[in-house]
């Protein structure tokens, strides 16, 4: 749903279109409104003169493979775009003082999509409209580097895509010129999902665009209200605990409004996690062996239980239904291999499914290939210990 502001518009004289572009962007995400953009400019529909790109060094995809151009580097080499490269070591924060644009031509326009640096005030005041943003979220929820992500380990059900003016001082938060709501299917990957934004993305870029050649420029403030901050993920975002980590300083990034990736899960929660974060930085949890032994499982595939009674039916086995909380289990009499996850303050998303078991369908220890249930359960011999602890 688009969002219609009623409010003051800066007005600009229709002869000052933003024909020269100067694009910043990295990404897979950021690609799709390139690509928009290109698309105009080889049309020939009059509204663009030219793209510069600007974006990062090369990077190494595995420790030992050869550096290669990011997507948005390597468009722009095969379209003859020019391009000015960001050396890598440079700070997000340190663009002002530690690299400096060949600015051998003016600029009308700059473009910001996930771009991950603080464009340098120098840059913006050089561009004559200013700079503009794809932001995948409603600002001002989720501002930060991880928007989608965010919303999707929040459970939310709508998320949507702002155009905002950018600040030179602070990320995310410049004026809204436009913002289009999006719905977020609860069995959605993160991967389908942020294809489907950077595409919608590329489209509101367009439209706020041709807004400007109309000599509109709609500006709404943002309010500080509901921020919710998008943290960066690492590693420790992936990991699904049932003992609290207890360092405070990874602690407060761990925790994203009423979610809070410390806490033990509920089923609906250890799945939202997997939807958000197993297509990158994976998810994984620590098993505990009886000779102390912590070995890290990463979860590939795992689903809801729609047909399974934990409450003893013949199936299971009345003597399960008491495992404790993280509690890994293999049942005999279904062949499936069961987490036991916290209890959910809120039942009503599990009339008809178990809200505090999850099935883990496929599996893989680190250095070894991945396993369905029933190879990994006869790898480890559950059969002989079908419970067993997960940190």
């Amino acid at each position: 749903m688009l969002r219609v502001f009623k409010t003051r518009q800066r007005l600009y004289s229709t002869t000052a279109l933003p024909q020269k572009i100067l694009f910043f962007g990295t990404d897979d995400f950021s690609l799709s409104s390139l690509k928009k953009l290109h698309k105009s400019l080889v049309d020939d529909d009059n509204s663009l003169a030219s793209i510069d790109v600007v974006t990062t060094s090369d990077v190494r995809r595995t420790p030992k493979a050869k550096p290669t151009p990011v997507p948005v580097k390597q468009f722009a080499l095969e379209n003859n775009l020019a391009v000015h490269e960001i050396p890598s070591g440079i700070s997000p924060l340190a663009l002002e003082k530690n690299w400096k644009l060949p600015l051998e031509s003016s600029y009308d326009l700059g473009v910001v999509v996930s771009f991950g640096y603080f464009v340098p005030k120098s840059v913006i005041s050089s561009l004559r409209l200013g700079a503009i943003n794809v932001h995948p979220s409603l600002l001002p929820a989720y501002r930060g580097a991880a928007p989608i992500t965010w919303s999707m380990l929040r459970g939310d059900d709508v998320t949507g895509v702002s155009i905002i003016e950018v600040d030179p001082d602070q990320f995310d938060s410049g004026n809204i010129l436009l913002q289009v709501e999006e719905d977020i299917h609860p069995d959605e990957m993160y991967l389908t999902l942020r294809d489907r934004l950077s595409v919608i993305g590329a489209d509101c870029l367009l439209a706020a665009m041709r807004n400007m050649e109309l000599g509109m420029r709609p500006n709404l403030p943002q309010t500080h209200e509901n921020n919710t901050p998008a943290w960066k993920l690492t590693q420790r975002h992936a990991k699904i605990r049932f003992q609290a980590l207890f360092d405070t300083k990874m602690k407060r990034q761990l925790q994203c409004g009423h979610l809070n990736l410390n806490d033990a899960p509920t089923s609906r929660e250890l799945y939202n996690r997997w939807r958000a974060l197993s297509e990158t930085v994976g998810v994984s949890v620590d098993w505990y062996q009886k000779d102390g032994i912590v070995k890290t499982i990463r979860l590939i595939q795992i689903g809801f239980p729609e047909d399974f009674d934990s409450s003893g039916g013949s199936d299971w086995g009345g003597e399960k239904k008491d495992v404790p909380i993280g509690s890994m289990v293999w049942c005999a009499q279904t062949r499936r291999l069961m987490l036991k996850c916290a209890p959910s303050p809120n039942e009503d998303w599990t009339s008809d499914r178990n809200k505090q078991w999850i099935e883990l369908e496929k599996v893989q220890m680190h250095g070894k290939k991945a396993l369905n249930a029933i190879d990994f359960a006869n790898g480890q011999r559950l059969k002989k210990n079908p419970i067993q602890t997960l940190l």
